[in-house]
């Protein structure tokens, strides 16, 4: 925090929808689209295929926040625009955003890798 009682925050993360990518390019790399699964060695539950490694789907618990407030924080892992309120509500002024589940899949390491085209979704138009 500094002096003036603002915080900025050095490792803050999005977190992207887990069906982000499926809702996206749907099975368009086949065995390789990041998703959900509902089984992995055995076990069942929820669980998250990067394209290589799996990992357990971990939920926000945000049990006992009122209803707006826990809507808020869950939409700020992902809405830039729920970020930007979220962090006037508790005084975030600046933040250094890194990535969560994308890490996974970036870490992955199989297959070739896609870049997207820079011009082929401008947002300054």
């Amino acid at each position: 925090m500094s002096a003036n009682g603002s915080i900025i925050s050095a490792d803050s993360h999005i977190r992207e929808p887990y069906d982000l990518w499926w809702n996206t390019i749907g099975n368009q790399f086949g065995d390789r689209t990041p998703r959900i699964i509902h089984e992995h060695k055995g076990l069942t539950g929820e669980f998250f295929f990067s394209g290589g490694p799996v990992a357990k789907v971990i939920r926000t618990d945000v049990s006992g926040k009122e209803e707006d407030t826990a809507d808020l924080f869950l939409r700020a892992g992902y809405e830039p625009g729920a970020r930007i309120e979220f962090q006037d509500m508790v005084g975030i002024k600046a933040e250094i955003i890194f990535p969560s589940v994308f890490a996974s899949i970036m870490q992955a390491g199989v297959g070739d890798v896609v870049h997207a085209d820079p011009g082929q979704h401008r947002h300054d138009d």
